[in-house]
């Protein structure tokens, strides 16, 4: 069973991992030589442009670059890989060879899976090791892969859960419709379902961290680090203010003395009707924290997924 499953898909399997062999060198080598370049130029004008520009294409190279991880790479594995692998095989007729020897139906797709699951786990692995480099090679951007939900999603364990669950939804369809083109459909619409309901839903993983706006947004918050929530007003007795019109003025008329949050005329405006500026957020040491609880969900989902695909087996043609 094995050989026959690297027989059918050595394919894919090799240039997939050609593909991200060329992209993790490519990425180690541009983000190890980029520090490089910044230092000889020293942040500064270099020969006949500014080099904030330089900046500005590392973090749009390395956005891309995550957003391909975190959503286009699972896609593919999806519809591409799992979703044909029962429905070619009973579009082709070849399933009645495979199906009526000695190895079940079950172990028959397990392998299969097995096999095509191990590489796939491993490549996303290696690319959240490819994604990470960058994030201490731009000034700004240390703390945007907690921040910012396609980082997030490109970094830690979250390219393996998203990459597995992709490929077992994809088997899943391709075992309970078996026509590939409907199966590859299902695939990408429920992905794309999942991945923006976890997207949606990340703030509320986890009860928000509530500070005074001044704080928040003093230096020593670094709000860059963080996943804002929510920005609101309270009166004295806890009730949350919709109609701050009263303060709207007092935001621009800035003294020389609003050097800080707290001199600002609106928070003295605040204070003066007893009201406070409230911001609920997710402090940057979640990270993990976040990261394990979204993994938890997908595994639990590909868990279902699993299940389904074992009983759509069951069913004779």
């Amino acid at each position: 069973m094995v050989w026959i499953t690297w027989r059918q898909h050595r394919a894919f399997i090799l240039f997939g991992l050609g593909l991200f062999a060329l992209g993790g060198i490519l990425l180690f080598w541009s983000a190890s030589d980029a520090p490089r370049y910044l230092a000889a130029s020293g942040n500064g004008p270099c020969p006949g442009r500014d080099c904030a520009w330089f900046a500005n294409f590392l973090q749009g190279l390395v956005r891309g670059g995550a957003g391909l991880v975190s959503y286009v790479g699972p896609l593919i594995v999806g519809a591409v890989l799992g979703a044909p692998l029962v429905a070619r095989e009973v579009e082709r007729g070849t399933h009645r060879v495979a199906w009526t020897q000695s190895v079940s139906r079950n172990r028959w797709l397990w392998t299969k899976v097995g096999l095509l699951g191990l590489p796939v786990a491993v490549a996303g692995l290696v690319t959240a090791q490819m994604v990470a480099p960058w994030f201490s090679t731009v000034k700004g951007m240390s703390g945007r892969p907690f921040q910012d939900v396609g980082y997030f999603n490109a970094t830690g364990v979250l390219p393996v859960a998203f990459l597995v669950f992709a490929l077992i939804v994809g088997v899943f369809f391709s075992a309970a419709i078996r026509r590939a083109i409907p199966a590859m459909g299902a695939t990408v619409a429920v992905l794309a379902l999942t991945f923006g309901v976890l997207t949606e839903t990340r703030d509320s993983l986890m009860k928000p961290v509530t500070v005074p706006g001044r704080e928040y947004y003093s230096t020593a918050g670094s709000p860059v680090n963080t996943i804002w929530v929510a920005d609101y007003v309270r009166d004295a007795a806890g009730r949350r203010v919709t109609n701050t019109s009263a303060c709207d003025g007092a935001a621009v008329v800035v003294q020389e003395r609003a050097a800080t949050w707290d001199a600002s005329p609106t928070e003295e405006c605040y204070a003066k009707h007893g009201w406070q500026n409230l911001v609920d957020y997710h402090p940057a040491d979640r990270y993990w924290r976040f990261q394990l609880i979204t993994a938890g969900i997908l595994a639990g989902l590909t868990g279902l997924f699993a299940v389904g695909a074992v009983l759509a087996m069951r069913r004779r043609d």
